[in-house]
């Protein structure tokens, strides 16, 4: 609304450009052009990939000519380097996260606490997520943003997991005398 109000919108869009002409926004700063031809060497081997952490560096942009590091996007690195069976863990793991999450967010048994702690960590993996497909941040860098929403949601299963034991099968309480039933 202020955006509106003040005419600042003129603003946040030549913030945003940083200073790119409109064909490169278009372009995505050349990483169309990239993906275009990562997808044609993707076809070449489409189960086996070119070998991870390499094929996007020296096999793609060495064919453009381009000293870059990495494809600019997790999942075309990780098709053009591992093949269609790379992107089945990174799917997985970001699924079954996203999974968890939302659960926690709206399971009753939960304290305010962990569901507000949830809640933020939805936001923060959002941001991580929409990340992979512009950024390599999940799979060549140090990936903290996701290691630190993937362990509250493993600490968070792991908890949840122990209070449905209890709750499912109360003959295991004396066998672990610090668990309470809820």
């Amino acid at each position: 609304t202020l955006l509106l109000l003040t005419g600042g919108g003129s603003v946040l869009i030549d913030y945003m450009k940083r200073g790119q002409s409109a064909q490169q926004i278009e372009s995505l700063t050349g990483r169309i052009q990239w993906w275009e031809l990562a997808w044609k060497k993707y076809e070449d081997a489409p189960m086996t990939g070119f070998g991870g952490y390499a094929a996007g560096r020296f096999l793609v942009m060495g064919t453009i000519g381009n000293n870059i590091a990495s494809m600019h996007s997790d999942w075309v690195e990780t098709l053009v380097g591992t093949g269609f069976w790379g992107v089945i863990p990174l799917l997985a793991a970001l699924g079954m996260a996203w999974w968890y999450l939302l659960r926690f967010i709206l399971d009753p048994d939960r304290t305010p606490e962990e569901r507000q702690l949830a809640l933020e960590t939805v936001a923060v993996f959002t941001v991580a997520s929409l990340r992979t497909i512009f950024s390599d941040d999940l799979t060549s860098h140090s990936p903290l943003q996701f290691l630190l929403p993937f362990a509250y949601v493993e600490y968070m299963r792991y908890r949840y997991a122990g209070t449905r034991l209890l709750i499912t099968a109360p003959a295991y309480i004396g066998r672990y005398p610090g668990m309470v039933q809820h």
